[in-house]
């Protein structure tokens, strides 16, 4: 008897855990202090850069993977779409490609130097052995193509782990800010789950330097 019953608590722990599974959702206390304080995020991603051409994963800081040409420009393009915006704070991610993003974005539009942070929160999502691989080798890794969003590769970071940084970021921001339209400049990865933080939505990983604007109504 106590055999069956072993089995039966096994298989019912199995199926809690299954149950339980991180998925990532809006952060509704989160989206309200922004309504609140009538706070505007603009999400950004870094322009082209030269691991992008192979489709390559890349965490790395190293000046060594930069923006191309094409990059460049997407950044110049994206500041034209926004010159109408009164930009008051911009966030930037640490890796170079993301800091050479926020000064072309930041130099086109006006925003004093002092008005720029680098955010290590905004770091791009840690690959581990897949690091320096192909986009393609990354999601095949997965069993299902949703755990790429939350679970981790070998001696990397996880998608949880992620949604955890990024809405704990998104919390800062909403804690230090008021009546402002804030730019966060970061990668794909962030970029998703920033919109899953704001809206519950599960979007499709943003173009080199595509940007998204969440309004005051939490859109």
């Amino acid at each position: 008897m106590l055999k069956y019953w072993y089995i039966l608590m096994i298989t019912f722990t199995t199926m809690t855990q299954a149950v339980e599974a991180f998925k990532p959702s809006i952060d509704h206390e989160l989206v309200q202090e922004l309504i609140t304080k009538q706070i505007r995020i603009i999400a950004i991603r870094h322009g082209e850069a030269l691991h992008n051409l192979g489709s390559l994963m890349n965490s790395s800081r190293s000046p060594g993977i930069h923006l191309t040409e094409r990059g460049i420009q997407q950044v110049r393009n994206a500041a034209e779409k926004l010159r109408h915006e009164q930009i008051h704070y911009v966030y930037a991610s640490p890796v170079y490609r993301t800091m050479q993003t926020a000064h072309y974005l930041t130099t086109s539009l006006g925003v004093p130097h002092l008005k720029v942070a680098v955010a290590e929160d905004l770091r791009e999502q840690h690959f581990g052995i897949f690091e320096g691989r192909s986009y393609y080798e990354y999601v095949d890794f997965f069993d299902d193509p949703e755990d790429v969003y939350t679970k981790a590769a070998p001696e990397g970071e996880s998608g949880e782990e992620l949604y955890i940084r990024t809405k704990e970021f998104l919390r800062k921001v909403a804690s230090a800010h008021e009546k402002e339209t804030v730019v966060l400049v970061t990668h794909a990865f962030n970029c998703h789950h920033i919109n899953y933080c704001l809206t519950g939505s599960d979007a499709d990983l943003p173009n080199q330097a595509e940007f998204k604007i969440y309004s005051v109504q939490g859109e």
